[in-house]
């Protein structure tokens, strides 16, 4: 069984659950848990940077839903470590046959800053100290044993319904081909390339260590330049529940799946859900992350599974950790 620890999930700002599953395991909360099942410390809202720091910016607003940053979803994973092994020794043979997923994390940093209107100029001052932040926890996760790791990349913000319906233009000539606009596909290039370089880095610091890039970006990318290869007829203009977000400068007064609310009949024919996150189908790794392993994972060409996954190096198989740890 892999064994997966999940840090981090990011572009949530509809209602989900925001808690410490350290707490609930120890209160025992969750009946028969199972430590080799693995641990999710995702939290919605999310950011990178510690909230005391967006604060002092003056960036920290009502969009922002939660202040369970890295750092916060980090010590929660510390303080669970005597649920999972109860020596370094122990802790490192834990680990070093687990999966860590660590991300998608700082994309909420840069989401709450174009939100309030903020230029990409400024946002770019920013993507060293996200980085430097997703750069620390890879770090200390290797202290403490871990041999795998997968940090994936920003999405195609571009392409994404709430920013083309807050940061519309005028000027043809800011989009591309697909309708996406150009400023915002390139913001989020640039990041990805300064988080690649940076773990790049950290391999030649760590050697031996596998430290996976996910490409969300080119993956996400292909949905929005051939929705109808994938199955999609709707426009990436339209989501399913549009209602949902429609001030993205404002907290929606409702959300999706609330009374009132009105969403489509068939998601699947979508590429967004709320105009914020995908559909299940465009999530699907059949659509997505399976369909000809044609993600780029950096140096490795990676096919994602549902129910493992397998990575090679210039065709030669590495061996596929024992459990499945979520960061």
């Amino acid at each position: 069984m892999l064994l997966l620890f999940k840090l981090c999930l990011v572009l949530i700002i509809s209602k989900c659950q925001q808690v410490n599953p350290t707490k609930i395991i120890k209160k025992g909360k969750i009946k028969d848990w199972n430590s080799l099942e693995g641990v999710n410390f995702a939290v919605g809202g999310a950011t990178a940077l510690d909230i005391s720091f967006l604060v002092e910016k003056g960036l920290y607003d009502v969009l922002v839903p939660t202040n369970y940053s890295l750092g916060v979803q980090f010590d929660w994973f510390m303080d669970l470590l005597p649920s999972i092994c109860n020596s370094s020794s122990g802790c490192k043979q834990v680990f070093g046959s687990s999966l860590f997923l660590v991300g998608e994390i700082g994309g909420n940093d840069f989401n709450y800053l174009f939100y309030l209107g903020r230029p990409i100029e400024e946002a770019t001052t920013y993507v060293p100290l996200v980085i430097n932040k997703i750069s620390w926890a890879i770090n200390k996760l290797i202290d403490l044993g871990a041999q795998t790791l997968v940090v994936p990349g920003n999405f195609a913000l571009g392409c994404s319904f709430v920013y083309l319906r807050s940061h519309p233009s005028t000027d043809v000539e800011d989009y591309d081909e697909a309708g996406c606009l150009k400023s915002y596909n390139n913001f989020a290039d640039y990041y990805n390339n300064q988080l690649l370089a940076e773990l790049n880095r950290l391999r030649q610091l760590h050697l031996g260590v596998n430290i996976i890039y996910a490409d969300y970006y080119h993956a996400s990318l292909q949905l929005y330049q051939s929705p109808t290869q994938f199955g999609f007829t709707k426009s990436i203009l339209d989501s399913c529940c549009p209602l949902a977000n429609a001030n993205y400068h404002n907290p929606p007064a409702k959300h999706c799946g609330e009374p009132g609310l009105v969403s489509c009949n068939d998601p699947s024919q979508f590429i967004t859900w709320d105009g914020v996150h995908l559909t299940e189908a465009a999530y699907n790794g059949q659509k997505l992350f399976v369909q000809g392993a044609r993600i780029s994972f950096s140096i490795w060409d990676v096919s994602v599974f549902l129910d493992g996954i397998v990575k090679q190096e210039t065709g030669i198989r590495i061996s596929q950790p024992q459990n499945h740890l979520r960061t």
